[in-house]
């Protein structure tokens, strides 16, 4: 398998890519009137040697034409897997999506998630994406995306421009 994952100790579900083992963290995130919308996944990414490393290493990582898609979609499946074990139940995910994947597919964003989630028959939970902050200055670009993941059943989201944490949630039209 080219994305191996595993269980450690403590049940957290890990995965690897090119030797860097990834892991999901998640961190509570509101909207601009403080109300909670659930909690954001990130990646915590560490090197071979033990050292933390950066989103963007692990993306100059990805130079094969397919790996950045593949890769953004098996580290929000490694978020969805870790979420559904932790003691955030009864609260939405919102996963990040890279610009790399929104370059390298065009059209219907969260086919595939949508494919998955309903492989894991999970009960019925509320998941979202969070967008590239550059796509609130593409108002075509956003709504295209937007109105794509909605068609899926999933949220969308912008980060504020002076809070990352505080996100926007994209309305449906």
């Amino acid at each position: 398998m080219e994305f191996p994952l595993w269980n450690t100790a403590d049940g957290e579900v890990v995965g690897e890519f090119l030797k860097v083992r990834l892991a999901s963290r998640f961190a509570p995130v509101s909207d601009d009137a403080g109300q909670r919308l659930g909690v954001l996944a990130s990646l915590h990414a560490v090197a071979p040697g033990g050292e933390p490393i950066g989103g963007e290493v692990l993306s100059r990582l990805t130079g094969v034409s397919e790996t950045p898609v593949v890769l953004d979609r098996f580290i929000r499946c490694l978020h969805l897997l870790n979420f559904l074990q932790g003691p955030h139940q009864g609260e939405a995910l919102l996963l990040p999506v890279s610009v790399a994947l929104l370059e390298r597919v065009s059209q219907d964003h969260g086919r595939v998630f949508r494919q998955i989630v309903d492989q894991l028959a999970m009960p019925e939970q509320q998941i979202g994406f969070l967008l590239p902050a550059e796509y609130a200055r593409q108002p075509a670009r956003l709504q295209a995306v937007r109105e794509s993941y909605a068609r899926h059943g999933f949220a969308t989201y912008v980060a504020s421009a002076d809070d990352e944490s505080i996100l926007h949630r994209l309305n449906a039209a």
